[in-house]
């Protein structure tokens, strides 16, 4: 089944529904099948079996969606009407595109390091049909970043990042996605130069690079933007702020501002000269604070408002302090916790603000 085939609308396809808004509107429906069906029984009528009906299924449908909401077993409609079509097709990097683009092209590539010593890694990139269709084109592109544990291709399957940027293709708004490996998926990098390897290194140079070389994008910073999810929402706006020539927006859903390491910042950085100064040069705080450039980096923060306090008081603070320095800021908090849910809704509303800056 493809987008070509379907007598659907597009949009109606793409509805969102794992949000906690569909169990509150069936469960008011439901409230008023229940009182038109009281209403009913106190008058004989052949006519009160359908209110009984409709309050069942509206209550059938409150508790399905609430569960959705909570455990994300679908994310749009299409996935309840078509749950065997594929999102999009698949092929690995040199691989020829399909007939059928309309979805865009999920493409398995290896991104080797040859400045950072990292070696080749797996990366995942979506491109829009508008690729294909407009040979001679260009795009912005928007690196994705995942957590830990994690793998480059959890953007593309856990938290949905294609449907989005499909919804946008489809507004003709195309962007191009890169998600690089940050780190081994049991490793916690934080994407910095340690003793985990050279990850600054390797998704600051190494991987736009490669990139660069082998994709038509437009190109600078005012044409990239970086997002990420919990220690990938850090990378997002640590690498932005480090390297503002390189990227003007960023988004950190779920992450914090600076370093944060179980086994503590020495651990982190290894035997270095001087370690406080390391350690200041991959804080967001000190950066906008004594690296005047990186205040130009647009920089939205998002937050379950159910997660860590102390995380939650972090990316506040940094907003605080953003504002302060006339910086371009957005701070929300959405309900939910440390979950995808979080991560793919803040994805797409982080899109909506951040597409307009960079294409």
């Amino acid at each position: 089944m493809t987008l070509a085939s379907l007598t659907l609308p597009v949009w109606f396809l793409h509805i969102r529904i794992s949000t906690i808004w569909w169990p509150i509107a069936f469960g008011l429906i439901a409230l008023v099948f229940v009182v038109l069906a009281i209403y009913v029984a106190r008058k004989p009528s052949k006519h009160f079996v359908w209110p009984v009906i409709g309050a069942l299924l509206a209550i059938s449908l409150c508790v399905w969606t609430g569960m959705n909401a909570h455990y994300g077993w679908k994310q749009k409609v299409n996935d309840v009407l078509y749950p065997n079509s594929p999102r999009t097709p698949t092929i690995d990097f040199g691989q020829a595109p399909p007939r059928d683009v309309s979805l865009g092209v999920h493409v398995n590539v290896e991104i080797p390091g040859p400045k950072s010593g990292i070696g080749t890694q797996q990366g995942d990139i979506w491109l829009p049909q508008q690729y294909f269709t407009q040979p001679s084109r260009k795009f912005p592109v928007v690196y994705l970043f995942h957590g830990t544990p994690g793998t480059s291709n959890d953007w593309f399957d856990d938290a949905d990042a294609i449907y989005s940027a499909i919804g946008l293709s489809i507004q003709r708004h195309p962007v191009i996605l890169v998600a690089p490996t940050a780190a081994p998926e049991e490793v916690d990098s934080e994407c910095v130069n340690g003793t985990a390897g050279n990850w600054d290194t390797y998704l600051s140079q190494d991987v736009p690079t490669w990139i660069d070389a082998n994709y038509r994008l437009l190109g600078g910073p005012a044409h990239t933007a970086t997002a990420g999810l919990s220690m990938g929402g850090y990378c997002a706006q640590m690498l932005a702020l480090r390297y503002p020539d390189k990227y003007s927006v960023s988004g950190n859903f779920s992450g914090t501002t600076a370093a944060d390491f179980e086994g503590g910042l020495p651990a982190l950085f290894g035997p270095v000269p001087n370690l406080q100064a390391t350690i200041d040069s991959y804080d967001s705080s000190w950066l906008v604070q004594n690296r005047p450039k990186s205040r130009t980096v647009a920089t939205w923060l998002e937050v379950g408002s159910n997660e860590n306090t102390k995380l939650i008081a972090d990316q506040q603070a940094f907003y605080a302090l953003a504002k302060k320095l006339k910086m371009n800021a957005v701070f929300k908090t959405v309900p939910g916790e440390h979950t995808t849910l979080v991560w793919s809704d803040a994805f797409e509303d982080w899109l909506d603000w951040a597409i307009p800056k960079i294409s």
